[in-house]
């Protein structure tokens, strides 16, 4: 089950991250309170998992890799376009939260 909390703080962390880039700058600046809100959720949560068990190590490295690549995805459908050597980095995370979680 913390798991599950983990990955879903991560997934809240991605979409805080893709409103905000559609907060422009708080511009929009509802939609920035939204992401702030968001992050405290993700962070919430985050300190939820730990405190069932995870370790910082593993979780911290899990919570990343999901807002990593879920940021990245979210950019890909924002018109955000990365250099080769982004996803180089990508797919080296992927090997690593393998290699962690096994």
């Amino acid at each position: 089950m913390s798991f599950v909390i983990l990955c879903i703080s991560g997934l809240i962390e991605v979409l805080a991250n893709a409103i905000l880039v559609k907060s422009n700058g708080f511009k929009r600046y509802k939609l920035g309170i939204l992401a702030l809100i968001l992050v405290v959720i993700s962070f919430l949560l985050l300190s939820t998992a730990l405190s069932m068990g995870i370790k910082l190590s593993v979780a911290y490295v899990l919570w990343g890799s999901i807002g990593i690549i879920g940021s990245v995805v979210t950019g890909f459908f924002l018109k955000q376009r990365l250099r080769l050597i982004g996803y180089i980095g990508i797919v080296l995370i992927l090997v690593a939260v393998v290699i962690l979680k096994s």
